[in-house]
C-alpha cells in the first residue's frame, strides 16, 4: 500500500512539475523565430499586405517573424501544414476566406475551418467585375440585360473552382435570374489575359492585378459595401440592386490548441503592432489595394464560420458539392 501511495505521490509531483515547466515556457514565449507561412507566392497582394504587420509585430515579441512563402494548390499547402503543427506558436499562417472557407467547401484540404486559433484579422480586400474597354457594356445592369438573351450563354472567368469569387458570381447571377458558363484559370493574371484576348466578356478578381489602370479594361461593379477609396468612380453590386457584398477578409492565425498564454501574447501584441504603426500598415495594405482592418480572433473566426455556413448552401446550387 505504502509503495502505491509513494507512486501516486511521484506521479502527482512529475505532472507538477511538467505542468510548471510548460506553463513557464509559455511565459517566456517566444525564445525564438516565428515562421508566417503566406499561401501565395512573393508579390502577390496577400503577401504584400502582411509584411509591414510582421516586422512590426516581430519587434514588439522580441523576436523576428519570419515569412514564409508557400503557394500550391491553392493555398491549401501552407494552410494545412499550420493546421498539423505543433501548437507552440511558433507557425503561423496568413489566411483568407478563399483558402481557409471555399477550400474545406469544395475539396477535401484536410482541415476546415475550426481547425485554427484564430489571433486577428488584418485586411479586407474588394472583388471587382471587369469587362473589356471596348465593350457596350458600361454598368453590371447592362451585362445582366445582354445575358438573360444571349445565344449561347455568355461565359465570365476568375482563378479557380470554388473560390470567394466564384461564389460572388454565382450568387450575382442567381439574384438576377440568369446563367453563365463559368471558365476558370489557374491564376488572376491568366484571367486578365483571358480578358484581354477576347476568350470572355467578364472576369471577377480579387483586387486588380494591376489592371485597374489599364486603359482597355472597365471595372463596372465592386462586391462591397462601400465604394473603394482607389476607384470611387466604380459602384457597388448593392447600388445596381444586387445584395451581393463578399469582400474577402485576410488574418492571423495558428494551429488548434494553443495554450491560452501563447494565443493572448499573441493576440495582444498582434492589436498593438496594429494600432502603434497603423499608418505604416495601412499604407503597405493599400499598395496590396486592400483595405485597413482591425478584428479580433474571435470576431474573424465568427465571419469565417458565418461565411462557411453560406458556402455550404450555395454549393450544391453550383455544383461543387460534386
Amino acid at each position: 500500500m505504502m509503495k502505491k501511495l509513494m507512486l501516486f505521490a511521484a506521479m502527482i509531483a512529475a505532472a507538477t512539475f511538467s505542468a510548471h515547466t510548460v506553463a513557464a515556457d509559455d511565459a517566456d514565449f517566444p525564445t525564438k523565430p516565428i515562421e508566417l507561412l503566406v499561401p501565395s507566392a512573393p508579390g502577390a497582394p496577400s503577401d504584400v499586405a502582411v509584411r509591414a504587420i510582421a516586422r512590426r509585430w516581430g519587434e514588439i515579441l522580441g523576436k523576428p517573424i519570419i515569412i514564409i512563402n508557400k503557394p500550391g494548390a491553392g493555398g491549401a499547402i501552407a494552410a494545412r501544414q499550420v493546421a498539423t503543427a505543433n501548437p507552440d506558436g511558433y507557425t503561423l499562417l496568413t489566411g483568407y476566406d478563399s483558402v481557409i472557407v471555399a477550400l474545406p467547401v469544395t475539396t477535401k484540404p484536410g482541415y476546415d475551418v475550426d481547425s485554427f486559433t484564430y489571433i486577428g484579422g488584418y485586411a479586407a480586400g474588394p472583388i471587382y467585375l471587369m469587362v473589356d474597354a471596348n465593350s457596350p457594356w458600361k454598368d453590371i445592369k447592362g451585362f445582366i440585360e445582354s445575358a438573360k438573351v444571349a445565344t449561347p450563354p455568355l461565359a465570365y472567368a476568375s482563378y479557380g473552382v470554388g473560390v470567394i469569387t466564384h461564389f460572388t458570381a454565382e450568387r450575382l447571377w442567381e439574384l438576377a435570374g440568369v446563367k453563365l458558363n463559368y471558365i476558370p484559370f489557374k491564376s488572376s493574371p491568366e484571367t486578365a489575359q483571358a480578358l484581354l484576348g477576347g476568350v470572355v466578356p467578364l472576369v471577377l478578381t480579387a483586387g486588380t492585378g494591376g489592371m485597374g489602370s489599364n486603359p482597355k479594361v472597365r471595372m463596372i461593379a465592386v462586391a462591397g459595401d462601400e465604394r473603394r477609396a482607389q476607384y470611387p468612380n466604380v459602384p457597388t453590386l448593392k447600388e445596381a440592386g444586387f445584395n451581393v457584398s463578399l469582400d474577402y477578409l485576410a488574418g492571423i492565425m495558428g494551429p488548434k490548441g494553443l495554450s491560452a498564454v501563447v494565443e493572448r501574447k499573441l493576440a495582444s501584441t498582434f492589436a498593438r503592432a496594429m494600432k502603434e504603426y497603423e499608418e505604416e500598415i495601412r499604407q503597405n495594405i493599400s499598395r496590396a489595394e486592400m483595405s485597413y482592418l482591425l478584428l479580433d480572433g474571435k470576431g474573424l473566426h465568427q465571419k469565417f464560420k458565418d461565411r462557411a455556413t453560406w458556402f455550404t448552401q450555395m454549393a450544391p446550387r453550383m455544383n461543387l458539392n460534386k
